[in-house]
């Protein structure tokens, strides 16, 4: 079955416990961009690293304890 098929409702919000409150799947994305310098990639990756540990404790907090998890980037 598609993803988009199965999807039963989807919330857009920049609130942490709405975005994860009893979710089944959640798919992290974050972009890296291929030509920049070594300074600007470094900070760009603890930035991603930051929001993805973020996303991980809310994740542990709000979602379902079944929840499933791709992280792409």
């Amino acid at each position: 079955m598609c993803i988009c098929c199965a999807r039963a409702d989807v919330v857009q919000t920049s609130d942490v416990q709405t975005a994860f409150t009893g979710v089944d799947l959640v798919i992290m994305l974050a972009k890296l961009d291929r030509k920049v310098d070594d300074d600007d990639e470094q900070e760009r990756l603890k930035n991603i690293v930051s929001i993805s540990r973020q996303h991980g404790a809310a994740i542990d907090k709000y979602a379902k304890k079944s929840v499933k998890v791709s992280q792409l980037s």
